[in-house]
């Protein structure tokens, strides 16, 4: 006894953690020996003689446990309950019959008023359900059950209540199953019906209701029964529960919960909805044909939900879309396959799915309208990429059909001008899967129209255009007839360059035809932009002809061009870095001025006076007249009056968005190629050789020179990324 007060005596005093395991274990081992000599008869008399006197020793042990069962240390709170249960075990066997009983609901009594937050509390009360019994606890505390179920809706807590649950549960059943539904499934449902925040309905349905089936297989059908009766709103339940049970959803059984799902999919709650929509698609086959009421309404849900602000719900919901589509082309293929084997005509579900395919294409097509908001452009984008991809790898067996009309290829080419990034390539990838009839590039004509747009969006001033441009020369140069189209062009400049045949440059010909175009046409803007870099950001500001020039060299693989192509690439190359050097210099006052909009100075400078004029009429498309007024006092006829310090705002941000775009794209331009392209005949992938070492060291010093200098913070960052 002197033994273990000296113990927690010098346990109590210690913080060393070392230390601190050291006498744990030592409590722990203490307490298992105490009880093996009381299970011994022969020495048991004098030992529980000694722990009946030293009442003390048993109240020290057990604040012990009440320091240390929730301690940091994994490892002490584990031994405070392990010391908990041996205390137990040591009084039941110690103590007369009434001394126990009082001992026991004294210990229930304190343990079930601790708050349940405290997590040694459940482990402590499931080794005294073990001795005390779960029949008394619950006489003890008749809002039990309830209180251990509102528990979880901490996350934190949702194991301990499960553990704990799942032990009173096992005790109560192993002693008797006719009241097991009116102590647990009635309380259960009562929290769900009264406390229904979703964060506790997630938890009670994942980890509270399994225990209940466990123990008592008759639960789901008491469930559902029970909530057909209340008239609340328990939609969410019920999709829960029929989630737990989805062979409750066979054809012959959807009408008991048509209704539900019907309420589920137009439900308030975003998960909730969710949940009907995998209720619909799940399923252990996945070659389950889809009946066609399932199909309605996920046309509802569809309907309803494709603009949904939410970026986790729209990848879920497309996630959930996709299984479904398998699904719908997995089943007609082995429909189709079984009728083949006997000889019959295809399945109505072929039918259904083939009208169903159609509809989603058409109604998904309609959804880009101009004006439609983000969210719905990008999931109904997300959906028709989706389809045609699963249909150009499964269509054929499936036997299903995907047509698109010229009116819906025009559609996704318009979606190409889509203010956002992520909407224009997704529309990319969509469009390179329509068939090539359908967008009218059969004609010569309509895809040369196409290539003049895309030029001509690249000089925009607006950088949303130059983007366009950079995704729709993308799209042309992967079809057959590029190549010849863009070499007319390249002749048509009047520009003289030793551009290959088509037939030597193998898949990638248009694409280095078109880069030899866009160069053409940056010599141009560039010696613009050398006499007056006003006008040049008003009307060719060189950085959207390097974003398609950036974009259409990530198309080509460098390091399998053709041995014949080695010089034209090496020439081709060797222009880019030194019209990107050049463009640098050019725009480097710009972005080198520590105020590049306050570099305007008007002050007796007619000519500067004369470029702002010219710049907004090119840049705007109107004339304005900056002086006020004419010599005898009136306003020039077909010209309007402009205040000057809001015409040198306008012109300022045109020079200083021109400056630091087209010097980020030279930036940039420099860290892809010398990131793709293979430098050295050492190089163990490719043999040739497109840059020189040369090349590349007057690129890093081009990049050390610019980043000492540049004073735009925007320029710097894309400099530093590209070096």
């Amino acid at each position: 006894m002197d033994l273990i007060k000296q113990i927690l005596n010098i346990h109590s005093k210690s913080k060393e953690v070392s230390f601190l395991l050291t006498c744990a274990k030592t409590t722990t081992q203490w307490t298992n020996r105490a009880l093996e000599i009381l299970k011994d008869s022969a020495v048991s008399e004098p030992m529980s003689s000694a722990l009946l006197s030293y009442e003390q020793v048993i109240k020290s042990l057990l604040q012990y446990v009440w320091s240390h069962w929730e301690h940091y240390i994994d490892v002490v709170s584990q031994q405070a309950q392990e010391v908990f249960k041996n205390v137990l075990d040591i009084n039941m066997n110690i103590l007369k019959d009434d001394a126990k009983q009082e001992f026991l609901e004294e210990m229930a009594t304190f343990l079930l008023e601790l708050p349940w937050h405290r997590k040694g509390k459940y482990s402590a009360l499931c080794h005294l359900a073990e001795v005390y019994g779960c029949t008394k606890l619950l006489q003890l505390k008749p809002t039990l059950v309830e209180s251990l179920l509102l528990a979880a809706e901490e996350p934190a807590m949702g194991s301990y209540v499960k553990d704990l649950t799942q032990k009173l549960c096992l005790l109560h059943v192993r002693g008797s199953e006719r009241d097991f539904s009116s102590t647990w499934l009635m309380p259960f449902l009562s929290v769900v019906r009264n406390h229904c925040s979703r964060r506790l309905l997630v938890s009670l349905f994942q980890h509270i209701l399994p225990v209940f089936v466990n123990c008592f297989p008759k639960t789901m059908d008491w469930i559902f029964e029970n909530m057909s009766q209340c008239g609340d709103d328990l939609i969410p339940a019920t999709l829960t529960c029929l989630l737990s049970d989805k062979s409750r959803l066979q054809t012959n059984l959807f009408e008991l919960w048509e209704d539900a799902l019907l309420q589920g999919v137009c439900h308030r709650d975003e998960q909730v909805r969710l949940d009907a929509l995998a209720l619909l698609v799940d399923h252990p086959k996945s070659c389950e044909p889809l009946p066609i009421q399932y199909l309605e309404l996920l046309r509802h849900f569809i309907h309803l939900n494709i603009s949904v602000q939410s970026p986790a719900f729209q990848q879920q919901m497309i996630a959930h879309m996709k299984k479904l589509l398998n699904r719908v082309y997995d089943s007609s293929a082995l429909l189709k396959k079984t009728a083949r084997k006997l000889n019959g005509e295809c399945d109505d579900h072929v039918i259904v799915h083939q009208d169903f395919v159609t509809w989603l294409q058409k109604y998904c097509t309609q959804q880009l309208y101009p004006g439609a908001s983000f969210n719905r452009r990008s999931a109904a984008l997300q959906l028709l990429e989706l389809l045609a991809s699963i249909h150009i790898s499964k269509g054929v067996n499936s036997g299903m059909e995907l047509k698109w009309t010229s009116h819906q290829s025009i559609t996704l080419l318009q979606c190409l001008k889509d203010p956002y990034e992520t909407n224009k390539v997704a529309a990319l990838q969509l469009l390179r899967l329509v068939p090539l009839s359908t967008l009218g590039f059969e004609t010569d004509s309509r895809m040369r129209q196409l290539f003049l747009a895309a030029l001509q969006l690249s000089k925009s001033a607006r950088p949303p255009d130059s983007v366009t441009a950079a995704y729709l020369l993308e799209l042309l140069v992967g079809f057959d007839k590029a190549a010849a189209l863009v070499q007319h062009l390249l002749h048509d400049t009047g520009v003289r360059c030793d551009t290959p045949r088509p037939e030597e440059s193998g898949g990638t010909s248009a694409t280095l035809f078109t880069l030899r175009l866009l160069i053409v046409e940056l010599q141009r803007q560039l010696e613009v932009a050398k006499g007056n870099l006003i006008e040049a950001a008003s009307c060719g500001p060189i950085y959207g002809t390097l974003r398609c020039v950036r974009s259409l060299l990530g198309q080509v693989v460098w390091r399998s061009i053709p041995r014949s192509q080695l010089q034209f690439c090496q020439e081709l190359l060797e222009d880019m870095i030194s019209i990107g050097f050049q463009v640098a210099q050019v725009v480097g006052p710009v972005v080198t001025n520590a105020s590049p909009e306050g570099q305007l100075d008007l002050e007796g400078n007619a000519e500067i006076s004369k470029q702002v004029q010219e710049a907004l009429q090119k840049g705007l498309g109107r004339k304005f007249n900056l002086s006020s007024e004419e010599p005898d006092g009136s306003v020039a006829e077909g010209t309007c009056g402009v205040d000057m310090t809001k015409a040198l705002a306008v012109v300022a941000q045109m020079l200083l968005l021109c400056g630091w775009r087209a010097h980020r794209e030279v930036s940039l331009l420099f860290g892809e190629l010398c990131q793709s392209c293979p430098m050295s005949p050492e190089d163990l992938e490719s043999p040739q050789s497109l840059l020189s070492v040369e090349q590349v060291l007057s690129i890093g010093n081009f990049f050390m020179e610019e980043m000492s200098t540049i004073r735009h913070r925007g320029a710097f960052e894309q400099a530093f990324t590209a070096f």
